[in-house]
């Protein structure tokens, strides 16, 4: 149980790394509000949104730049550096279909 310790300290110490995965109307406004206390890797397939992001191009919600803590967000479509991550958090569409 070592490892929950672990984790908990990383938690209070406020170093754990949070992993999200879809950058859109739900992943990206969580990675933002998470990235106000932790390190916070964004994962996105599309490369446009990608650079868009690593722009300071923010293009969800009522967010201004000022108010985002962009030295916490780093956001890559590189899904290996998921190994990076203590927490992962999957943000990605679900479609739902009538039978």
């Amino acid at each position: 149980m070592q490892w929950i310790k672990s984790i908990v300290n990383k938690i209070d110490n406020k170093t754990a790394i949070i992993g999200v995965i879809g950058l859109g109307y739900v992943g990206l406004p969580l990675a933002i509000e998470f990235s106000k206390k932790f390190l916070v890797l964004g994962f996105e397939n599309d490369i446009k949104k990608i650079n868009n992001l690593n722009n300071k191009e923010i293009y969800i919600g009522n967010y201004t730049k000022k108010k985002i803590n962009f030295k916490n967000l780093q956001f890559t479509n590189n899904f290996s550096n998921i190994k990076e991550c203590d927490f992962i958090i999957i943000c990605v569409p679900t479609p739902i279909k009538r039978g």
